[in-house]
């Protein structure tokens, strides 16, 4: 391994010296233009490049950009003496370097993956094929049975998505289809990522988000990333609590996407605006983002292709393989040629309207085509609607609607006005008000006013068919008060369903069930009511926002008030935010003290999860003064409420105002004699008091925890109140009794399966190890730490280790890395308006800066 280092540098030093020696100032821009930024010094810099120092782990992506950069500009300046390394080989050869400089110096060496060593590619050579993604990559729907009339378009458009050639920097924009709802933009889409994809552009997948741009409550953003996330195999638990860090998230798996397996494309489908797609956008330019969208979207800084409508001769072909995909024996447009040009005009040759007018047909095979066309001549605004070129497809919509029996009309409008992006055949049974029609629905999907999704029993609608579906109610004063109806059966199956789940996420028996009796709303097991919440998620968030609207306001609220626990378990934090403040609102008009309290304190704790401190101390306090002068029967709403003032005024550190708090908590679980909640009492005092350092009082307080938790059954009380103890006792000294309280509460944590749990106790366990001297082992378990919390997403978690780890750092004497990991986790800290946690991580740069004689990035000038 001898000489990785000096390698190393000879590497960097020959690209530097091919890319024209760059200035420093323009290095150091590089990072900054990342996203997130990457923070770099010029004195980092001019060490690495002057053979000084190797990149710490907390500058390995910027490396891996900059040494693309200087490769990237070797080739444009037109120096050919440096051959074009992939980003991999970089990789392999810092990781070498760094394990020789880490074992030169007496720290723990990397672990040896058995990798061979890089072999520098020979000029001209090209670097090896990325590979092939899986099979389960591609989650795109089918491209349709034909495709007619968009020949140039497609072509276009794949020239636009073709990767560069071998050795070229990738810099294309997004690509951005814009037209009238209906025109065929996603299918074009479809049609060109899959023809993309077979060609083996994308190998790190192809994947595709219907953004729902023409819904009244469109997907946004952040509800986007966290599909795409899940799609990348992030697990619902291990989101992150807030949307930009969720969005750092995103990108950092598509850098690890592109180095493990290739490019990605992004089919982003039915955008509404620029800034829904923009968080989208990918930081490594590798991969290519495809959007659809009835506006353009000029501010993305996208390629525009804009979709006008078919020409004349398409429109005819587009309809006659759609009658002949049904029967091929049918030979009407053959035989009235004329009358199927006029359909094609009267359908404004707008492909929507044309596959209406064929399934017209296709349900009725004795219809002439000239008697389809004369009775969209009777409506007597089509032409003003084909003026604006969207009416046609009303004009369409008139003319299917009015075939439709009552009862099939009913169920257009009901599937139309459900609350969420698609319809369960449970959620519409419910709105229905009982069993629905025979093949009720399955007439709407073959007239294509609904379409299956992709699992069976759910479906959902075209933008353009909702907007006419809700017109129509909204027009009929008789059908928006029978919708009403429904939508009071509809809240009150989710308010049912919801409490049921409920049971089962807090283990707690259902009454009728405790009596012996079937339990009509529940759930097999914990898994079956998460699995029924994970699929409707968005419904109920939509259905809980009803809460606004004053004949939906007290079952919105029942609702909500039923889904904190689910929002909890799935770092659902935002969605709660917005759904407690809403329920908030409602139970403040109705009047409801009791809801109004738990609604407030329900926020109150949603806003702590979202980092939203003061704020979530003003929701606390409010929710007690709703449950001011209320009768002693809620006094355990407002032990809770109390308790959770104490959490956050905690982590705000208003020490004394928090153990006050607390103290109020545990006088009101006396009294009532509750003794879980005064188990958590005990247990906040505990912590209150660990940070005031007040550890005998501390101790006393989590003793009197344990003790009362003896007979409870809690095993997360059990596992904090254990590490609590543990921080306690390492405060005092008892540096052996405070490792083992750790490993104890470490494995409660691990059976639970709460992994932020479990690394918040090694991490607790690996400052125990640095207390007693032994820096490289507590350096160690922090690195794994630190590997758990980044995939899981627990970014303010994340930052506190790396804080800790850069303690551990500088008992090494690992200086310039301890600054490394500081300046990351200053960078978390700031993001996330941690000021306290910023103030230490600015003192240790300082300290560090005025051990060397420099001034480190972020410390005080």
């Amino acid at each position: 391994m001898a000489g990785e280092a000096q390698r190393f540098w000879a590497e960097l030093a020959a690209v530097y010296e091919a890319a024209g020696r760059p200035t420093l100032d323009r290095l150091v821009r590089l990072g900054r233009e990342q996203r997130p930024p990457a923070t770099i010094a010029d004195s980092t810099l001019s060490g690495w490049l002057n053979s000084g120092s190797v990149p710490g782990p907390a500058h390995t992506r910027y490396f891996l950009v900059l040494t693309a950069f200087l490769q990237s500009e070797a080739g444009r300046v037109g120096r050919t003496g440096y051959p074009a390394r992939p980003e991999a080989w970089w990789g392999q050869l810092l990781t070498q370097a760094r394990r020789e400089r880490n074992a030169n110096r007496g720290g723990r060496p990397a672990a040896d993956n058995g990798a061979p060593p890089p072999v520098p590619y020979p000029t001209g050579e090209p670097s090896p094929s990325p590979p092939r993604a899986h099979a389960d990559l591609s989650a795109l729907p089918a491209p349709g049975p034909s495709f007619v009339g968009r020949t140039n378009e497609l072509t276009a458009l794949l020239d636009l998505l073709r990767p560069p050639p071998r050795g070229v920097t990738p810099a294309a924009p997004p690509v951005a289809i814009s037209g009238l709802g209906g025109v065929g933009k996603t299918s074009l889409a479809l049609r060109a990522a899959h023809e993309a994809r077979h060609s083996g552009w994308f190998p790190g997948g192809v994947h595709f988000v219907d953004l729902h741009g023409a819904d009244e409550s469109p997907l946004t953003a952040d509800g986007a990333l966290q599909v795409l996330l899940r799609a990348f195999g992030v697990e619902p638990e291990h989101t992150p609590p807030t949307a930009d860090e969720r969005a750092g998230l995103y990108r950092s798996v598509l850098e690890r996407v592109a180095a493990d397996r290739g490019p990605v494309l992004l089919l982003a489908d039915n955008a509404a605006t620029s800034s829904q797609v923009r968080p989208l956008l990918p930081g490594n330019p590798a991969h290519r983002v495809l959007t659809t969208s009835r506006n353009v979207l000029a501010q993305l800084g996208a390629h525009q292709l804009r979709l006008g409508m078919l020409p004349p001769a398409a429109a005819l072909t587009a309809l006659h393989e759609a009658l002949t995909a049904a029967d091929p024996g049918d030979r009407r447009l053959e035989g009235e040629a004329d009358a199927a040009r006029e359909l094609c005009r009267r359908c404004g040759h707008l492909p929507l309207a044309l596959q209406i007018a064929a399934a017209l047909l296709v349900a009725d095979p004795g219809k002439p085509v000239a008697e389809l066309a004369d009775e969209l001549r009777d409506i007597a605004t089509r032409m003003r609607y084909l003026d604006d070129g969207e009416r046609a497809v009303r004009a369409a919509f008139d003319l299917s609607y009015r075939l439709l029996t009552d009862e099939q009309a009913h169920l257009f409008r009901l599937l139309a006005l459900h609350p969420g992006a698609d319809v369960s055949v449970t959620a519409l049974t419910a709105s229905y008000g009982g069993p629905l029609p025979v093949r009720g629905v399955d007439t709407l999907v073959r007239a294509h006013l609904v379409e299956p999704r992709d699992a069976r029993g759910r479906w959902r609608m075209h933008d353009l068919v909702r907007a006419y579906a809700v017109a129509e109610v909204r027009a009929d004063p008789r059908l928006h008060e029978r919708h009403e109806e429904a939508r009071t059966r509809l809240l009150a199956h989710y308010g049912d369903r919801a409490t049921a789940a409920r049971r089962r996420l807090l283990a707690v028996p259902a009454p009728a069930a405790a009596a012996g009796a079937p339990d009509p709303g529940g759930f097999a097991d914990r898994e079956a009511a998460l699995a029924w919440l994970d699929a409707e998620r968005g419904s109920l968030v939509a259905a809980a926002h009803w809460a606004a609207e004053p004949a939906h306001a007290r079952g919105a609220v029942r609702l909500a008030l039923n889904l904190g626990e689910y929002f909890a378990l799935r770092r659902r934090y935002d969605d709660a935010v917005t759904v407690y403040e809403h329920a908030l609102e409602a139970a403040r008009r109705l009047g409801d003290r009791v809801a109004e309290g738990k609604c407030a304190n329900n926020l109150g704790v949603a806003l702590r999860w979202t980092q939203q401190l003061d704020e979530a101390v003003a929701a606390c306090r409010a929710a007690l003064r709703a449950y001011d002068g209320l009768p002693d029967r809620y006094a355990a709403s407002r032990g809770r409420s109390w308790h959770n003032l104490s959490s956050a005024l905690t982590l705000s550190r208003l020490f004394d105002e928090a153990l006050a708090a607390e103290d109020e908590a545990a006088r009101i679980a006396a009294e009532a004699g509750d003794v879980p909640a005064l188990a958590r009492a005990e247990n906040g005092r505990g912590h209150v008091l660990l940070k005031q350092q007040r550890y005998d009082e501390a101790l006393a307080a989590l003793y009197r925890a344990r003790g009362l938790m003896a007979d409870l059954g809690d095993p997360p009380l059990g596992g904090m109140v254990t590490n609590n103890i543990g921080r306690v006792l390492r405060g005092t000294g008892r540096l052996e009794e405070a490792a083992g309280a750790h490993r104890s509460a470490r494995a409660t944590f691990a059976a639970l399966g709460d992994r932020e749990g479990e690394a918040t106790c090694r991490n607790e366990g690996a400052l125990v190890l640095a207390d007693q001297g032994r820096f490289a082992a507590a350096a160690a378990e922090q690195r794994a730490v630190l590997a758990v919390l980044r995939e899981i997403g627990a970014r303010y978690r994340e930052a506190i280790v790396s804080h800790d780890l850069g303690l551990s750092l500088e008992g090494l004497g690992e200086h310039e890395e301890a600054a490394e990991v500081y300046e990351h986790a200053a960078a978390v800290f700031a993001e996330l308006g941690a000021d306290y946690h910023l103030g230490l991580c600015d003192e240790r740069l300082a300290a560090i800066g005025a051990l060397s004689g420099t001034r480190r990035p972020g410390g005080p000038g």
